[in-house]
């Protein structure tokens, strides 16, 4: 073997030395062999000296206690939590502030499964009582546009103002009340839709507060009526169906949709008790056949990471509540599917802890559970959009993303980025803050299942 390196080493040297024939590669063997070495080697002695992302070497428990203050400092309005802040600064050096609510249904329903998960661990009252916040903002969204059982994606008022520049979001989706102080981010998608479910799930599974499981009861009525009167449609306030919000049986819907509007019917089923209910979800599953369509959810050409998010949310919540042994074959059938052809290299600590939690015979599992807590461990605490450049870092798996700390993904939701991105160039005009929700929904899952104990 080091016959054969020795010789290639001199092949090299004899070809360098033929192609350039300058006073550097005028050298010995022996010395061009060092100077071969050397030059290898920088590049892995330069990437050392990235600086990780702030924060990541903080312990977790510590890490969920600062992402909660800022989070309650920056991002909650009234248990509503908004997608970002921007914070602008004018030629006179005077700053104003302007709210992101373009996700506010899908942020807020994140959070509360944490603070929902969070008392169940700790049986802290302040989770509890941040989760009722939350829980009552998101009965508020499926009120406010006034079109009964219509959820929008946030929105802003007049109560807001000495935080917040009322300023409609930049989105034609914006409607701005006749009276001019409430704007209404309306097109509510799928996610929304299953990120609102999820937060209503998790509020009256672990939360014991009648009063506010009566109150969720009837707005999750609400909002599964309102989908079933528009023909399996979420119809905005123009009585169009929104862009993604479209699950009518017998037209073409991605496999994904069928498989999250099954989610949204059969937690939302188990939430309001109503047989009406109970039969749509069995209507869409088995006459419909979007039992099928579930069976192959996604896309696995997409490359919408967002999709991938969605999907696992809806394995955490149709899993506690589907006790139909069929049912629950086609919905493990399809997270396998999922994971092996499409998220497994991913790196998502939020996408391995559920595929380890439910896919019992994964064979690499233990890895899996090892890269998820070691990233929750690794999360950094910098959630301040900033230009970043880790593209060389010397990734010693090119299957693999880098570790978490040397992966910007634009310091937004972690669970919804592309990993494989390594460059971020944050936008000159403002500073973007967004909010550490999706650390606290990982680490408090974790906890409660029983794989982190820190």
């Amino acid at each position: 073997m080091i016959r054969t390196f020795l010789c290639w080493n001199q092949i090299l040297y004899n070809f360098v030395r033929r192609l350039f024939g300058n006073r550097i590669l005028k050298m010995r063997p022996s010395k061009f062999f060092l100077f071969l070495i050397i030059a290898l080697a920088l590049p892995s002695l330069t990437c050392a000296a990235l600086t990780p992302m702030e924060g990541w070497d903080i312990p977790p428990a510590e890490k969920a206690q600062i992402f909660e203050k800022k989070l309650h400092e920056l991002h909650d309005v009234n248990g509503m939590i908004l997608s970002d802040i921007r914070i602008y600064t004018g030629q006179d050096g005077s700053t104003w502030t302007v709210p992101g609510y373009d996700d506010s249904a899908y942020w807020t329903g994140n959070y509360l499964l944490a603070e929902c998960l969070r008392y169940a661990v700790t049986k802290d009252p302040e989770a509890k009582e941040n989760a009722a916040r939350s829980a009552r903002a998101l009965i508020r969204l499926t009120q406010v546009s006034s079109k009964p059982g219509l959820l929008v994606r946030g929105y802003m008022d007049a109560s807001m103002s000495d935080r917040f520049r009322l300023t409609p979001n930049h989105s034609e989706y914006t409607y701005v009340t006749p009276d001019g102080i409430k704007y209404i981010g309306l097109d509510a998608s799928v996610d929304q839709l299953i990120g609102a479910i999820q937060g209503f799930h998790y509020a009256c599974r672990y939360l014991d507060d009648d009063a506010l499981r009566a109150e969720i009861k009837t707005a999750v009525a609400s909002v599964l009526d309102h989908i079933i009167e528009h023909n399996y449609t979420m119809e905005d306030l123009d009585g169009k169906p929104t862009t993604w919000g479209v699950f009518t049986p017998g037209r073409t819907i991605e496999t994904l949709h069928a498989f999250l509007i099954l989610v949204v019917f059969r937690v939302g089923a188990y939430i309001t008790g109503e047989k009406r209910h109970e039969d749509a979800y069995w209507y869409l599953y088995s006459d419909m056949k979007y039992g099928k369509k579930a069976r192959i959810a996604n896309m696995l050409a997409s490359l919408n990471r967002s999709d991938d998010a969605m999907e696992f949310m809806g394995y955490i919540n149709v899993f506690q509540v589907e006790d139909n042994h069929e049912a629950r074959k086609v919905y493990l059938s399809s997270l396998r599917r999922t994971w092996d052809k499409k998220v497994k290299t991913h790196d998502k600590a939020f996408l391995n802890l559920i595929a380890y939690h439910y896919l019992e015979d994964l064979p690499d599992n233990e890895e899996v559970l090892r890269q998820a807590i070691e990233q929750i461990r690794n999360f950094p605490t910098m959630k301040e959009h900033h230009t970043v450049d880790y593209s060389s870092y010397p990734r010693h798996n090119p299957k693999l993303p880098n570790p978490i700390q040397f992966r910007p993904v634009d310091c937004g939701y972690y669970w919804t980025a592309d990993t494989f991105e390594t460059v971020y160039v944050k936008p000159p005009e403002y500073l973007q803050i967004s909010p550490g929700h999706d650390f606290l929904m990982v680490y408090w899952l974790a906890r409660h299942w029983g794989y982190l104990n820190e």
